[in-house]
């Protein structure tokens, strides 16, 4: 489904509006959809989406290892970008891995530019990257590849 027919389908009240709930569990407030798309102006001043990425960057802060499964990284999405750098601010980029089926190396020059040359890079995707092992095996296979002189794992 392309982002304009998600778009219309959740403003029209389409099938995929009609599966999510229409109010909250715990405090019953009304719910509605918002889709939050790439781009280099975003309006945050939703209380509940304000709260979603306080809560995101705490997380992030908080996490001793994380695994980006997926994302591009465009440079137009600035939020994320800004999100990422002070979530992951201190952060071992050893302990940052990216999961991602881009076959050029645009993403991955995105991401080392952001973290630095030593997060640990998978561009197989999801699925090659599970069948390596996924989290575990996959990781210290690459970690064991890096010849000495190089700077972080070799792209698989």
């Amino acid at each position: 489904m392309s982002l304009a027919a998600l778009e219309t389908e959740l403003s029209t009240g389409g099938a995929v509006r009609r599966n999510l709930p229409s109010q909250c569990e715990y405090c019953e407030t009304s719910l509605r959809p918002v889709m939050i798309t790439p781009s280099f102006v975003k309006d945050y001043r939703d209380p509940p989406i304000q709260r979603m990425w306080y809560e995101a960057e705490r997380l992030l802060r908080r996490s001793r290892r994380t695994y980006i499964v997926g994302y591009s990284l465009p440079d137009d999405d600035l939020e994320v970008i800004h999100l990422m750098r002070r979530g992951f601010d201190g952060c071992d980029p050893r302990n940052i891995t990216v999961v991602t089926n881009d076959p050029d190396q645009a993403t991955r020059r995105r991401y080392i530019s952001l973290f630095g040359p030593q997060i640990d890079w998978y561009q197989a995707g999801f699925e090659e990257w599970m069948t390596a092992g996924g989290p575990g095996e996959a990781r210290a296979a690459r970690t064991a590849a890096v010849a000495p002189g190089e700077i972080g794992p070799r792209v698989t």
